[in-house]
């Protein structure tokens, strides 16, 4: 005889899905800062810089304000993503890329699945969708085409 599959109530599995995309957001944010820290071009450190700051407030602050819509108590700091100055240091520049690209197509991927579960509050996810496809963007160019200094 077969157990009935106990459902988890939508707001706790919207609530588990925010949690993830924010640690996901600030591990991002570290990459992107430590790609900005080692390149010498202005231009092109200031765009990442500006990446990281995007990451670690506007987005956080974004899925956070969700999180608490849905009666859950908003992340200062997620527990599994890494420390800036000391994850991030033991990786090349094109290391970084890397995983920064990884991460910008996972919270891409992270956003449109929270997107089908929170029907009403599509613009958000529009929004992190947006600029995760900038960051995208840019990663591949900075990939592409590395800069002779």
């Amino acid at each position: 005889m077969n157990k009935p599959i106990k459902k988890i109530p939508i707001q706790d599995l919207l609530a588990s899905m925010l949690k993830d995309s924010i640690s996901a957001v600030q591990t991002a944010g570290a990459f992107y800062r430590y790609i900005g820290e080692q390149i010498r071009n202005g231009f092109i450190r200031n765009k990442f810089i500006k990446f990281s700051e995007e990451e670690s407030r506007k987005h956080k602050n974004i899925l956070n304000d969700r999180l608490k819509e849905v009666g859950k108590e908003p992340l200062i700091s997620a527990p599994d993503a890494p420390d800036a100055n000391k994850e991030t240091e033991s990786y090349s520049l094109i290391g970084a890329l890397h995983l920064a690209e990884e991460f910008a197509r996972k919270i891409i991927k992270m956003s449109k699945k929270e997107m089908k579960k929170d029907k009403n509050h599509h613009q958000i996810y529009d929004e992190i969708i947006k600029d995760e496809k900038k960051y995208y963007k840019a990663i591949k160019k900075e990939e592409d085409y590395p800069r002779q200094e």
